[in-house]
C-alpha cells in the first residue's frame, strides 16, 4: 500500500469511528455526519441536547406567532416574513418586527395606499343610501 492509500484508510476508519459516537437519531437526520440547524453547523451532538434546540426553536416560533398583528398584516408560515394584503389584493412586503417604527411607517404607507387603490364598486354605502331613501318615499306615501 502506498502513503496515499494508507492515509485514506486511516481517514475512513477515523471517520466510522467518529460516526458512532453520533446518535442514532442525529445521524438520520445528519448530511455528511453534520447536524444543520437554523445556519449553525453542528458537528456531533447528543440526543438531549438536539432536543433541547429543537424546543427553543418551537417556543420563539411559537412566541412570534402569538403576537397579535395590524388587521391587514400576514405572516407567512414558510418563512415568518410579513406582508400587509387587503383581500385578494398583491401583498406588500413590511418589515419583520411588529413594534419598530419602520414598520408603523411601512403599515402607514400601505394602508394609504390600500385606501386610494379601494374602488367604490363593493362599497354598499351608496346602496344603502339608496334603500333609506325608498323607505322615506314610501312612509311618506303611506302618510298621504
Amino acid at each position: 500500500m502506498t502513503s496515499q492509500q494508507q492515509a485514506d484508510e486511516l481517514l475512513r476508519e477515523w471517520q466510522e469511528r467518529r460516526a458512532h459516537r453520533i446518535a442514532p437519531q442525529c445521524r438520520s437526520d445528519t448530511k455528511g455526519g453534520k447536524i444543520n440547524h437554523g445556519g449553525a453547523i453542528i458537528r456531533s451532538a447528543e440526543p438531549g441536547f438536539v432536543l433541547f434546540v429543537y424546543l427553543v426553536a418551537l417556543r420563539e416560533e411559537l412566541r412570534v406567532r402569538a403576537k397579535s398583528l395590524p388587521r391587514y398584516v400576514e405572516r407567512n408560515p414558510r418563512n415568518g416574513r410579513l406582508s400587509f394584503r387587503v383581500d385578494r389584493g398583491a401583498r406588500i412586503p413590511l418589515p419583520s418586527d411588529p413594534t419598530s417604527p419602520q414598520f408603523r411607517a411601512a403599515y402607514s404607507r400601505a394602508l394609504v395606499e390600500a385606501a386610494a387603490t379601494e374602488s367604490d364598486a363593493d362599497d354598499w354605502s351608496e346602496l344603502e343610501r339608496f334603500h333609506a331613501a325608498q323607505r322615506v318615499e314610501r312612509a311618506r306615501g303611506v302618510a298621504r
